[in-house]
């Protein structure tokens, strides 16, 4: 699955909330094969720490199961 050729899912324009239902997207779909292209790789560890803490506040099962998924990254 490609996806995103005109943008950067590393961007920091990127909205933490959209970060997160994209995150949730690749979880919920482990039968696809994600190719996952950016520019901005040292920002990967900022923002999926921000993504993670965001989907905890949300506090619902599956933001539980997407914030142990991004743990195991």
């Amino acid at each position: 699955m490609f996806c995103f050729s005109l943008s950067d899912w590393l961007d920091n324009e990127v909205e933490i909330d959209w970060l997160v239902d994209f995150l949730e997207v690749c979880r919920t779909t482990p039968h696809l094969d994600k190719l996952l292209l950016t520019k901005r790789i040292g920002n990967w560890r900022s923002r999926l720490e921000e993504a993670r803490e965001c989907a905890a506040g949300r506090g619902t099962d599956a933001m539980g199961k997407l914030t142990a998924w991004i743990d195991a990254w």
